[in-house]
């Protein structure tokens, strides 16, 4: 498509010259109604293509000729807008007729225009609604013509009186105007709009997939709790927000209020809101039925609770609806444990509700925030299970382009508005993890060098603000930790470890990209790192790193700075922390959950992360997710009850139990290791590939097992023999071996072997 919002792209809104300010103005005028854009034209030839790029700021919607472009929501994607605006094109042809035609946007305030209450660490205010659109025509005659937002265009007030991204809508259905976005509507009480500050300079057009309604749900109860009150239960806990069809007098008031929970007596429990009100308001036109539906708006629920102004309005019905990014479904795990086929299922559900315009921690509260270190934790599990190589580039992205001058990089993207001095490299430094799984999965050179900069920049940063390359205690550290009397920031050696880390991550990263000066210099830095790290935090004779639990030693091991002779000494003590001192149960915060079941399944020791996986007793994952159908932010279900940040383990369940390990770092880039239980005797996962699709099935049959192993063509995988549990002598396509590590080629194998 080559329309495009470019430099030259008139912005317009309802003031003239309005800019972005640091912060809003004390004399500022926040806008709390949506704002209603519509331009007629005539075509006076028969039209071959019709393209249009258009961004509307905070969220848009828009209509041609009364009939909606697109079903996305929350349109555009979410950025820091004084550094670049992410556009949306449309191919419009088919929405076009002969003759007069209208175009019309509805825009809202979304991330962009902020009421004052929420302009601190969590919004910025960057001005009031404004519009971008840039139509191209092309004619079956060759000529073309070009339709672009300006000051012909006419605008008023939408029906949606007020509308706050946390707090949610009102909309008076009486101040609807019908037709508002058809030919021949009379908008002659209606304002010319008037040219507006553009927000930034750089506009870039959307890779991702746009969020829309992915999923109708219906309830599976609702009682009245008294008067005019109702409490309907969706049955799960999603992103999104409830839709009524509902008949009542004119003027009559419909409330929604959204929550997660119900309290002792069945009444809604808006505890995990915080400050958010997560309320939508309907005043009727008193036609015979209409739907109240929100806009520019989500929310984290399961349950409403809907007031009725009088006796005489009425609810004809009631849906939910799940609001995310439509990212298609690549992958698949199932196995005949039920439930960890629930843990996979409530992990995606969870991972869906916070991936809304970008990874956030959770849909609910007063915050729904791009925290790295809640996304990196979380990053593979999306990777295993959706399309998700776009969705992440364009991130990156942002992260990169928040970069500050001296290198350090925000620990919230698109940007972090915190006034404290909050120290969290630990966070920060999940921007080179993610560009690194990026890589690990999909492969892309050239995702590596378009960070690398950055990359190189915030290792030399980090350097500069550490003492013999061993950085200050964090802010936050293996947070939720279950140690006992952990505080904010334990372990000391959280952001060190993390600095030792991406240094490796950095060398690797100039490897591929052949940079040899780079990859020397990294080398040399990693060795001298090493050392003082080890000398401030390794203990050599009772093989303890750090303060010694569960995070610091696996980590430890994870990033590599355990001495290799002392390697499985170290394995060996925190096995028996895990099995011995905590009776199989972890003590990890979010960071550590990860590393922890990473390093056991990576260094041999599968049974015992698959013991983790199938523990109930709290803490344990499928204590979590008792009575849920989202994870909850912590390990006693306190928090956020639809938080995604313990959903690490399910990149386990496939890396485990189907034994796929993906890396195209390395020279054979897919292993199949599957672990095999004796008391599991089915296990299914499949994983897309930039190749193909991966397949990874085992089924016993009496004292057998077979594997149906599935290799994407002109590729290599390495199937590893769990013999734990299985003989060495197995068939292999009906050829007998020993071998305990078997070359497949690209096609379907069938591996037969014998149960010890």
């Amino acid at each position: 498509m080559s329309a495009c919002i470019g430099t030259d792209t008139k912005w317009i809104g309802k003031r003239a010259g309005e800019t972005r300010k640091a912060a809003a103005p004390k004399d500022a005028v926040i806008e709390t109604s949506t704002i209603l854009f519509r331009k007629e034209v005539t075509l006076k030839k028969k039209v071959k293509s019709a393209t249009a790029a258009l961004c509307g700021l905070g969220f848009y919607e828009w209509f041609i000729n009364g009939k909606r472009v697109s079903d996305a929501v929350l349109a555009p994607a979410i950025c820091d807008y004084s550094k670049r605006v992410i556009y949306d094109t449309y191919d419009i042809l088919p929405f076009l007729s002969s003759g007069s035609n209208t175009f019309g946007v509805h825009v809202g305030n979304g991330w962009f225009c902020t009421q004052a209450k929420y302009e601190d660490w969590r919004m910025s205010w960057y001005g009031n609604p404004r519009l971008a659109v840039d139509i191209e025509i092309i004619y079956w005659d060759g000529s073309a013509e070009r339709i672009c937002s300006d000051e012909t265009w006419k605008l008023s007030d939408g029906d949606i009186t007020f509308n706050c991204l946390y707090d949610g809508i009102k909309r008076d259905y009486r101040k609807t105007q019908d037709g508002w976005s058809s030919c021949g509507f009379d908008d002659s009480a209606w304002t010319f709009a008037k040219e507006t500050e553009p927000p930034c300079d750089i506009f870039v057009n959307n890779k991702i997939p746009l969020v829309k309604e992915c999923r109708k749900i219906k309830p599976v109860s609702v009682h009245k709790i008294d008067g005019n009150r109702y409490l309907y239960d969706f049955g799960e806990n999603v992103s999104g927000y409830a839709k009524l069809r509902v008949r009542g007098a004119r003027g009559s008031i419909i409330t929604i209020e959204h929550a997660e929970f119900t309290d002792k007596n069945g009444n809604l429990d808006t505890f995990t809101n915080r400050n958010a009100l997560n309320t939508d308001e309907y005043i009727l036109s008193g036609d015979e039925s209409e739907i109240c539906e929100p806009k520019f708006v989500y929310h984290g629920f399961r349950y409403i609770r809907v007031t009725l102004s009088d006796e005489n309005t009425g609810i004809l019905s009631a849906e939910a609806f799940f609001v995310h990014n439509d990212l298609k479904i690549t992958g698949g795990f199932r196995c005949d444990n039920e439930e960890l086929n629930r843990l996979h299922n409530v992990i995606l559900r969870t991972q869906l509700s916070c991936t809304v315009g970008q990874p956030i921690d959770c849909p609910q509260r007063d915050e729904r925030l791009g925290w790295l270190g809640d996304a990196a934790v979380t990053a593979q599990v999306s990777m295993y299970n959706f399309d998700a190589g776009s969705f992440y580039e364009q991130w990156l992205d942002d992260i990169r382009i928040g970069q500050k001058q001296d290198g350090n990089i925000p620990f919230i993207a698109y940007k972090n508005n915190f006034k404290s001095n909050l120290y969290n490299p630990d966070y920060s430094a999940s921007y080179v993890l993610i560009v690194w799984y990026h890589y690990m999965h999909y492969g892309k050179k050239e995702v590596l060098s378009r960070h690398y900069d950055s990359i190189k920049l915030y290792t030399q940063y980090l350097k500069e603000n550490s003492e013999n390359y061993v950085l200050k205690t964090s802010s936050y550290g293996d947070w939720l930790s279950l140690v006992d009397g952990w505080k904010r920031g334990d372990p000391e050696c959280s952001n060190t470890i993390y600095f030792y880390y991406i240094v490796r991550i950095a060398q690797k990263i100039a490897a591929v990209l052949s940079l040899n000066d780079d990859e020397a210099y990294y080398s040399y830095m990693s060795k001298a790192m090493k050392s003082a790290i080890l000398d401030r935090f390794y203990d050599k004779s009772l093989k303890r790193f750090g303060d010694g639990t569960q995070f610091s030693s696996a980590f430890a091991l994870l990033s590599g700075i355990i001495p290799d002779e002392d390697a499985n000494d170290v394995l060996k003590a925190l096995a028996y922390d895990i099995e011995v001192t905590n009776n199989c149960h972890l003590t990890t915060g979010i960071f550590g959950t990860k590393y922890l079941m990473d390093v056991l399944t990576d260094m041999g020791r599968e049974e015992l992360a698959y013991r983790l996986m199938v523990q109930k007793n709290c803490p344990s994952f499928l204590d979590m997710i008792n009575g849920r159908t989202t994870l909850p932010e912590r390990w006693d279900k306190g928090g956020s009850g639809n938080h995604c940040i313990f959903g690490s383990v399910d990149y386990s369940l496939y890396r485990v139990l189907c034994g796929i390990r993906i890396d195209f770092s390395k020279e054979i880039s897919i292993v199949i290791k599957p672990y095999v239980p004796k008391d599991m005797s089915f296990v299914y996962g499949h994983v897309q590939t930039p190749m193909g699709v991966i397949v990874s099935e085992w089924n016993k049959e009496g004292g057998t097992i077979i594997f149906k192993i599935s290799v994407p063509q002109n590729m290599i995988a390495e199937f590893v023999l769990d013999e734990r549990n299985v003989e060495r002598e197995v068939f292999i396509d009906n050829t007998k071996t020993d071998l305990k590590s078997i070359r497949l080629t690209g096609g379907t194998h069938i591996i037969k072997g014998f149960l010890k």
